[in-house]
């Protein structure tokens, strides 16, 4: 019997659904896309920063968290990705046996981000987010059952399996700090500074 949860985090583009999948295959689990099953469910909501952007409704989240605990409660286990990993620390409760955080080193990422034809106020949003580790924000406690992947030249697999060794050693918490590189901080400045435009032309 297995009843437990991973949680699999970072920012668009740090390959969480990618690193999941292999996840859920390693540990005999099942993936849940949390986007793409509220999506399905039509249980999101606009962004209340009046972009043409969409959230996750909280009806949204209590969704996936019962189809989370309805495998828990039938003996299995789960491997979530979402960009709302607070919220599922909160409701999974002693269920939850690790969070992986991903993380892509900030130009490597602004690429990937532009690839995909994103927004330009959302690449630069995004990006700092990575820069400054917002995710850890969500985590609260979390942040102690928590371990950080590099995706920037890793395999989703070998991501994978690099998460799992790191939990078999408890290497926890945060270990990577982009601003300790000269270039991240000028691109931070710059982005910074960027994105102070965006919002005041969209009235934020």
């Amino acid at each position: 019997m297995k009843r437990y949860a991973v949680i699999v985090t970072g920012v668009p583009g740090t390959g969480k659904s990618s690193v999941s999948r292999c996840l859920a295959e390693e540990l005999g689990c099942v993936h849940l896309d949390v986007s793409t099953l509220i999506y399905r469910a039509g249980l999101v909501e606009r962004d209340p920063s009046l972009r043409d952007t969409h959230i996750a409704s909280e009806a949204g989240v209590e969704y996936v968290a019962s189809r989370a605990l309805g495998v828990i409660n039938r003996g299995g286990c789960v491997v979530l990705d979402t960009h709302y990993p607070g919220e599922f620390v909160s409701r999974l409760e002693e269920h939850y046996a690790l969070i992986v955080v991903l993380r892509t080193e900030p130009l490597t990422l602004m690429r990937r981000l532009e690839s995909r034809g994103w927004r330009r106020d959302k690449v630069v949003e995004n990006v700092l987010a990575e820069i400054f580790g917002v995710i850890y924000d969500h985590l609260g406690e979390g942040v102690y059952s928590s371990v950080e992947v590099d995706t920037t030249s890793t395999e989703p697999c070998a991501a994978a399996g690099e998460a799992l060794e790191l939990a078999r050693k408890w290497r926890v918490g945060p270990r990577i700090d982009w601003l300790s590189l000269d270039y991240v901080v000028e691109l931070a400045g710059r982005l910074s500074a960027e994105l102070d435009l965006y919002k005041g032309r969209l009235g934020v």
